[in-house]
């Protein structure tokens, strides 16, 4: 059986809310990995930054959306005509926009600082630069009234489409760069550690999993000109905010746990570690602290600077 529309509103509020409290209790271990778990004297500046702002946003949405159905069911006389005007939310969807694009761009920069090359976000950036692109005209041309009798699925087909494709794009392409050189970085440094990012790796994946069927069922049902594409919209807007919680969360736990691993290895250190740290200097690998998953969830990773084939060959 198919959604109205007023349905769709009253269903997705519903759910929408048990989100936003999963959401809000994630928050609060976010700031407190971000504050009082971090390996730094400061609290990192973008990523805490971006946490406080998707968490304004996703508030702000939640009352939104209240405020919006309540007006619909109980101050108006037709409530399928009232949630079918889609001119009425300009606001909420905007605020969609730039909880897509502080999503997608905190990924880019998890990349960037992951890579150390910013030759390998250019791509993604050109993405994230047509994502906002196309989403500012969606968010403006939805605004307008309709110009002929056909509804919003026909009327901004293109610009709502290539909206959401390319936020896809943009969103895979990046989870993929992101797991790829974690992945690496875990196989080369695994036999110094006693650790590995491959939790953290598969977290990550998941995450992005996450939201690209998000973006996937949206595109299904948009196409469809289905009404659930409303319910898909309201509660991904939460998903994005729990998502990059999760990653940092996450990360926060490996390194209390990569902390306890290096206490413990170090009260039993064999004496034959003078010479292991011989060798490693041999072979010129430079061992430096970054924080690989998330800058800002101070997570000390290791990155490898050196010659592969020279860490190869001492093995």
């Amino acid at each position: 059986m198919a959604f109205t529309v007023s349905q769709g509103e009253m269903l997705s509020v519903i759910v929408e809310g048990i989100l936003y409290g999963f959401s809000l209790f994630m928050f609060g271990v976010t700031l407190w990995v971000l504050i009082y778990r971090r390996t730094s004297q400061k609290v990192h500046g973008v990523i805490f930054a971006v946490a406080c702002l998707l968490w304004i946003l996703s508030t702000i949405r939640v009352i939104v959306d209240s405020i919006h159905v309540y007006n619909g069911f109980l101050r108006s006389p037709d409530p399928e005509l009232y949630f079918s005007d889609t001119t009425k939310e300009t606001f909420k969807n905007a605020i969609y926009e730039l909880q897509t694009l502080l999503g997608d761009g905190i990924l880019i920069y998890r990349c960037f600082v992951v890579w150390g090359d910013w030759r390998v976000i250019i791509f993604p950036c050109i993405l994230w630069c047509a994502v906002a692109a196309t989403g500012t005209h969606t968010v403006w041309s939805i605004s307008l009234p309709l110009t002929t009798s056909a509804n919003i699925f026909v009327e901004n087909a293109h610009w709502i489409l290539s909206f959401y494709i390319l936020t896809l794009c943009c969103n895979a392409f990046s989870t993929g760069l992101l797991a790829y050189k974690l992945w690496q970085i875990n196989s080369v440094v695994a036999q110094y550690r006693t650790s590995s990012l491959i939790p953290v790796i598969k977290l990550l994946v998941e995450c992005g999993l996450l939201y690209t069927i998000c973006l996937i069922v949206m595109i299904i049902t948009y196409t469809r000109g289905s009404n659930s594409l409303f319910f898909i919209i309201n509660i991904t807007g939460q998903i994005i905010p729990i998502t990059f919680y999760m990653i940092i969360i996450r990360a926060g736990l490996s390194r209390m746990s990569t902390s306890s691993n290096s206490t413990a290895n170090h009260a039993s250190l064999p004496s034959t570690a003078g010479s292991r740290r011989s060798r490693r200097q041999e072979v010129m690998v430079s061992i430096e602290n970054f924080t690989a998953t998330d800058a800002d969830s101070q997570i000390a990773l290791q990155k490898v600077d050196g010659k592969h084939d020279s860490l190869k060959s001492s093995v």
